[in-house]
């Protein structure tokens, strides 16, 4: 009878330890339930000034997992779209970045939109998934490991569910009167400048700045101490004495004018700017 019992109880300790290691296969994101502030104002910070430009409601990256498991992240991804068609995506972890690629739409062609899954590679990429194709986003260079792949293999053969990327969408105030022409002729924000701030407390950093040029904090990149500012609208020879004086502050790197994206721009101006 002991016999019997020790069996039974080995029995159950197996299945439960192999229960245990299973490895989890989410098969859906997650939906943000609301815009952000932080995105709206990063977007309309970056994107161009076009007046049909909308951001879409956003997900919660999935992640591939060290153990081939696919869990849940903290990042978010939201889809931004002109005339009606998908032209960007604002990807959200510990910084904000902004992927652009004008033939987005048809890379996802192949990807039905009703089966549409997204995958982060802890930064690396986003990949979107349905239950035959894999198409990868941020980097067409980039080629799946055999790891990844066989993770992916295991995902198409769930069920995958149908997100809720850009299911509502709001329209982008990118579009505004107050610019001016430079001497280059390069048209900029009359009422934006772009600041870089020294290593150190960015927060009380901000507040000086704010007093010092009677202007607010709209958005910025945290990781390189870049921050915008809305100021009041000036004349260019005056916020180029505004970028001068900035200068001069001993909490201040660097200053520039915010320079308003012209058709076809790849990259925002405080991320062109950051590179120099």
């Amino acid at each position: 009878m002991k016999k019997y019992l020790f069996l039974a109880v080995m029995i159950l300790l197996t299945v439960f330890c192999g229960c245990s290691n299973a490895v989890k296969m989410l098969d859906g994101n997650e939906e943000v339930q609301d815009f952000p502030d932080y995105i709206i104002e990063y977007a309309e910070t970056v994107l161009e000034g076009k007046p049909d430009q909308e951001i879409g409601t956003g997900i919660y990256l999935n992640r591939i997992s060290e153990d081939g498991s696919i869990q849940k992240s903290g990042t978010t991804l939201f889809p931004v779209y002109e005339n009606e068609k998908l032209c960007a995506l604002i990807v959200s972890g510990e910084d904000e970045e902004l992927i652009e690629d004008e033939n987005m739409a048809d890379k996802l062609a192949d990807v039905s939109e009703q089966c549409m899954f997204m995958l982060d590679t802890y930064g690396q990429m986003i990949i979107c998934v349905d239950g035959k194709n894999t198409v990868i986003l941020s980097d067409n260079a980039y080629e799946l490991d055999e790891f990844e792949k066989e993770s992916i293999v295991k995902l198409q053969k769930k069920s995958i569910k149908v997100t809720a990327l850009g299911k509502k969408r709001i329209k982008l105030d990118t579009v505004s009167g107050n610019t001016v022409k430079g001497p280059d002729g390069v048209v900029y924000s009359a009422d934006r400048i772009v600041i870089r701030f020294t290593e150190g407390d960015l927060e009380n950093k901000k507040e000086m700045f704010e007093e010092f040029c009677q202007g607010t904090y709209k958005s910025g990149i945290k990781s390189q101490n870049i921050c915008v500012f809305k100021v009041q609208p000036a004349s260019y020879s005056k916020l180029a004495e505004l970028v001068s004086a900035a200068e001069e502050l001993d909490y201040v790197d660097s200053c520039w004018l915010d320079k308003v994206k012209q058709q076809h721009e790849s990259s925002s101006n405080a991320n062109r700017e950051a590179d120099k």
